[in-house]
């Protein structure tokens, strides 16, 4: 039985250290019609974030803790589940995007996504017209939007409390793809 356990814990060691690292594609479709590119570092403000992820799809709901920090003309998105296992590194430096993950995530896993919707949520209004092709974006003090040209919602984003920004909760949803990202900012002690 313990030679079982020490095989597992093992394992579970060995699994958990297993990295991914790829170049990776900077444009994603948000919708069947609609794409976003990830746009460039220029305009955005040099900073740190830690943010609280809940994913929920259906009847599935997943967490994980973003740190993010921008600086030198490159954003780093750290992703932690919430035991502090790191899950991936995500680095862009405005032309080239390079995920490492571990491996458990899967083929499936396509960072670019956390961070096209981290700079929908959060990058300058003009710099995300320019990412968004084939769509339509509208923006009012807690709200922003993103129309397919047929004017359907793509995804929506409710800013609660205050104007948009890195300290705000951040509702975001995309109807039909029925996933809502519930974003927190972590309290700085």
């Amino acid at each position: 039985m313990r030679l079982a356990l020490s095989l597992w814990v093992f394992l579970v060691l060995l699994l958990s250290g297993c990295q991914v690292i790829q170049s990776r594609q900077s444009c994603v479709s948000i919708d069947t019609e609609t794409h976003y590119c990830l746009q460039g570092m220029a305009k955005v403000q040099e900073s740190n974030h830690e943010l609280n992820v809940v994913f929920k799809r259906q009847q599935l709901q997943h967490e994980m803790l973003l740190h993010v920090e921008i600086q030198n003309g490159k954003m780093i998105v750290v992703g932690l589940a919430p035991i502090g296992q790191a899950l991936f590194t995500l680095t862009f430096d405005g032309e080239h995007l390079v995920s490492e993950h571990n491996i458990l995530l899967g083929k499936q896993f396509n960072p670019e996504y956390i961070l096209a919707l981290l700079q929908i949520a959060y990058w300058p209004e003009l710099d995300v017209k320019t990412g968004i092709e084939k769509g339509k974006l509208i923006v009012s003090r807690n709200f922003r939007q993103i129309l397919s040209n047929d004017m359907e919602p793509v995804i929506q984003i409710d800013y609660s409390g205050r104007a948009m920004g890195w300290d705000s909760k951040v509702t975001l949803s995309m109807p039909k793809a029925q996933l809502i990202l519930n974003i927190s900012p972590l309290e700085s002690e």
